[in-house]
């Protein structure tokens, strides 16, 4: 079936984006494959559709989520990025920034996120460790963004990092070598800017309270990885524990796939979860 549903979140894909890369092999953008990063987005408890910034920035009716995710996009455009100060950085939106995106183009980070941003000279290596007492980060768990499991997994000495210096953002997250602040949210007039500086490091418990925060429908609590319409869900166990899906508006029943057993007409269900297990449900 074919419901009207869609989500509020939007991850923005680059056209061009591996051509920005030394090694594509091993590059830390997941605009074509999701890779660890996307790892966390699907593990957020966030429905989410991914589109082309070419067709966003050309088609009215992809200007309208409430949250978009720029996720290591290192090229845009200043053609680019003035159609994203008019288009999508308005009406309440939330604009996430992950990592390097901007970086390369005619005016650099600052000026597309709206924060002042720098870079640590040559390559390092960051740790980064959420600060707790903000909506955006309370109740998450520690993350030190993706960006550390390429440097273990490939044997990497470090790679480029960026940091947040700016007196009006505030933080969410610091470098636990540095101090320096890793991640921080903005509010200007008509929009809000959040900013990660390390490569893959925005968690699914993050982008979860951030899309709350922005209104977003959140399907449930991160954690586990979760792939849905509006009249299915696919629910894969991470880790063991109790596990709450909503239905999309307009939809009470929720109904095991397998059996066609209504197991929740209020519009959400809980169930334990145990690991390495999927489960499908049908909404109504």
């Amino acid at each position: 079936k074919k419901s009207n549903f869609r989500p509020d979140v939007c991850v923005v894909i680059t056209d061009e984006e591996r051509g920005y890369y030394a090694n594509s092999s091993i590059s830390l953008t997941d605009a074509l494959h999701f890779q660890i990063q996307g790892m966390e987005y699907t593990s957020s408890g966030v429905p989410f559709e991914k589109h082309y910034l070419s067709q966003i920035l050309s088609r009215p009716d992809l200007q309208d989520f409430k949250v978009y995710i720029f996720s290591q996009n290192t090229y845009i455009s200043g053609k680019e990025r003035t159609m994203i100060k008019e288009k999508l950085a308005r009406d309440g939106k939330t604009l996430i920034w992950v990592y390097n995106s901007g970086l390369i183009s005619e005016a650099g980070m600052t000026d597309l996120t709206g924060m002042s941003i720098k870079r640590y000279p040559g390559v390092t290596r960051r740790t980064l460790n959420l600060l707790p007492g903000h909506p955006l980060t309370e109740g998450c768990k520690p993350f030190a963004g993706a960006g550390m499991m390429y440097l273990s997994i490939f044997g990497f000495q470090g790679i480029e990092n960026f940091y947040v210096d700016d007196p009006r953002a505030i933080p969410l997250a610091r470098y636990a070598e540095t101090e320096d602040t890793a991640m921080a949210v903005k509010y200007h007039p008509t929009w809000t800017s959040v900013y990660i500086g390390a490569a893959g490091g925005l968690s699914g418990g993050v982008l979860n309270r951030i899309a709350r925060n922005a209104g977003a429908f959140v399907a449930a609590e991160s954690g586990q990885q979760l792939n849905m319409s509006g009249d299915f869900a696919s629910v894969h166990g991470l880790i063991e524990g109790d596990y709450k899906l909503s239905a999309p508006q307009g939809k009470s029943k929720v109904i095991d796939a397998d059996t066609g057993r209504v197991l929740s007409a209020n519009g959400s269900y809980t169930w334990e979860v145990v690991p390495g297990r999927t489960y499908w449900f049908l909404f109504e």
